[in-house]
């Protein structure tokens, strides 16, 4: 019977000292850099600041950016792939918003870096324009 005792009070130690086994890597702060690539002809030039954005993988809300986020848009992490919505005001001078769509990947063998794009639709008055954008992500904490 103490063996059994001696096993349970170890692996009980050993777990707490540890984020576990299945400790997402994911988990933590980001800043989301983004990049405009292309844009509709006669759309005003666009730079956007960057994001915070904090990831909870398999919580009720797994990603948060808090007042900018788009609620009406995806928000899922899902299959390598972080993609989620926000609504910005973008276009300096205005109170123009945008609604912007990411896709990002994590890369292979790195835990602090995400790629991918995404694309800013115009509304409102800039409903006809579009802006294509590259985007990367670096870990801010875990």
């Amino acid at each position: 019977m103490p063996r059994l005792v001696s096993l349970f009070v170890l692996a009980t130690v050993g777990s707490a000292c540890t984020n576990g086994p299945y400790a997402n890597p994911l988990a933590g702060n980001w800043r989301v850099d983004r990049t405009v690539r292309a844009a509709t002809a006669d759309c005003p030039s666009l730079s956007l600041p960057p994001l915070t954005m904090t990831l909870h993988p398999g919580f009720a809300q797994e990603i948060d950016l808090g007042p900018q986020q788009d609620n009406t848009g995806e928000n899922d992490i899902a299959g390598g792939h972080i993609i989620f919505t926000t609504s910005e005001l973008a276009i300096p001078g205005t109170s123009d918003t945008l609604v912007v769509k990411h896709d990002l990947e994590t890369q292979q063998n790195d835990g602090d870096h995400l790629i991918g794009t995404a694309t800013a639709q115009g509304v409102g008055p800039r409903v006809d324009c579009r802006w294509d954008m590259d985007v990367i992500a670096v870990r801010a904490s875990r």
